[in-house]
């Protein structure tokens, strides 16, 4: 009951234990003004329930990221420095002044620089682990371009028109941004689609190390202690969430005017995982599976319908699940990676506080409405027609090319690479002869259908 409700009938009691004849001589009014006065409190009942249950959704878009992310290789003696500015907390970085992606994205660079640029295990960039993010994003805040971080700093070789439009999205409050995967890198590679993404966070031209004047204290929310360097000063405008009670309408988990961007850790898939390795490091151990390696060789089955390989993998391109990404495909759900990194199960998984992993028990449920984004703009997901990209690549749609027009049919591409309006896939692969001028073609490559193991079909 309203606590408002129950107050008024409170002061009722008093009043009529106290003021028997009064209300006797008045009962037609004070009646009139109980009903008047309970009318208003039931229509707004937020204003007398506690600050601890009011809903202040004030309105955002989710949407799932993904960050591949490197071991602690941090200089000890920085380290000390570093902690002060980040979090606490597992999974103890937060997504800000960094570049992360979308699924697609995600699997569009493992697929063009990771694989092809990882030897040996002597993985790009150290990337040893994928966490997965549930990202909420104010309604008030547009999204601005993604740009390159290094360090915790932007560039360092930005050039001046990027650095100019970074600048103008922080006075425009366009903290985070987003931009279609580019190309990947190699031979024979081909661009899958996708978005990367950065978040625009405290003094971004300067790395992490030197941020602060004084190393000892914090400056991502005192923008006081920022080095006189930091251009622009500005606060951190993301906010770290546990996944506990991430349904709840507590006003932690809602975006604000101070944080337009909530990030909540679902959990980690550990690469090595992927490969069978023995690999202390990530915690991963053959002859004793941790229910981390449990958990992700259940969920590789439900999925996949076939049991995880039991071979141990001498590189990470010879597992079956990453040499199927590298074939050319119609549609997302037809990339083993796609679906299974799509399962939340996958990322129960979960960096705790001790920096071990631990998989927990419970089922992850998420009641947000996950959005994509395609050419800079929220998709609906209801909205089929929107363009966004979705599992599978949209059936119909114009096909633009400089002399003609066709519409691409399912399973079809773009004859040449043209512009794609209404969500026909483009595609950098060559073509039968020339430019397709009258009609949408496949490309003249074949696609793969060799068979890795029996056990992975």
């Amino acid at each position: 009951m309203n606590k408002g409700i129950i107050l008024l009938v409170v002061c009722l009691l008093v009043l009529i234990s106290t003021n028997y004849k009064f209300v006797k001589d008045n009962c037609k009014i004070l009646l009139l003004g109980i009903v008047l006065m309970v009318t208003y409190l039931y229509n707004h009942s937020d204003i007398m329930e506690g600050a601890e249950n009011e809903v202040h959704d004030t309105g955002y878009k989710s949407f799932y990221a993904y960050f591949g992310r490197e071991e602690d290789t941090t200089d000890p003696d920085k380290k000390k420095i570093i902690e002060i500015n980040e979090p606490t907390e597992p999974p103890f970085y937060i997504l800000n002044n960094r570049d992360f992606a979308d699924l697609k994205g995600e699997l569009s660079f493992i697929r063009g620089e990771w694989l092809n640029d990882s030897e040996n295990f002597n993985r790009k960039y150290g990337i040893n682990y994928i966490d997965k993010w549930l990202i909420r994003y104010h309604n008030k805040n547009d999204l601005g371009a993604e740009i390159s971080f290094q360090n915790h700093q932007w560039g360092p070789n930005l050039a001046s028109p990027a650095l100019n439009g970074a600048i103008n999205d922080i006075k425009d409050g366009k903290y985070l941004g987003s931009s279609d995967s580019p190309p990947p890198y190699g031979p024979g590679s081909v661009h899958i689609g996708g978005n990367y993404f950065s978040i625009l966070g405290e003094c971004p031209n300067k790395t992490l190390v030197d941020k602060c004047i004084n190393n000892k204290n914090e400056c991502y929310s005192d923008i006081q202690n920022q080095s006189t360097e930091c251009n622009p000063k500005l606060s951190r405008k993301v906010k770290l969430v546990d996944i506990t009670n991430v349904n709840s309408n507590l006003p932690k988990y809602m975006p604000d005017d101070t944080h337009p961007i909530v990030a909540i850790y679902i959990g980690t898939l550990r690469l090595d995982d992927i490969v069978n390795r023995n690999n202390n490091d990530s915690g991963v151990n053959i002859e004793d599976p941790d229910s981390c390696t449990n958990n992700f060789k259940k969920v590789y089955q439900t999925v996949l319908d076939t049991p995880h390989p039991t071979e141990k993998y001498n590189n990470d391109k010879s597992a079956p699940i990453w040499g199927d990404l590298l074939k050319t495909k119609k549609k997302w759900n037809d990339y083993k990676a796609y679906k299974l990194l799509k399962n939340n199960n996958l990322f129960k998984c979960r960096l705790q506080p001790d920096k071990k992993y631990k998989t927990i028990k419970e089922n992850i449920e998420i009641s947000d409405t996950i959005y994509e984004i395609s050419k800079n703009n929220f998709v609906d997901p209801s909205d089929s027609g929107g363009g966004g990209g979705g599992d599978n690549a949209p059936s119909t749609g114009p096909c633009i090319n400089d002399e003609d027009k066709c519409e691409c049919q399912e399973g079809y591409w773009c004859c040449t690479a043209g512009i794609s309006i209404g969500g026909c896939q483009q595609s950098d692969q060559p073509w039968t002869t020339g430019t397709c001028k009258s009609q949408c073609q496949m490309p003249t490559v074949d696609v793969d259908t060799t068979s890795y193991t029996t056990s992975d079909t």
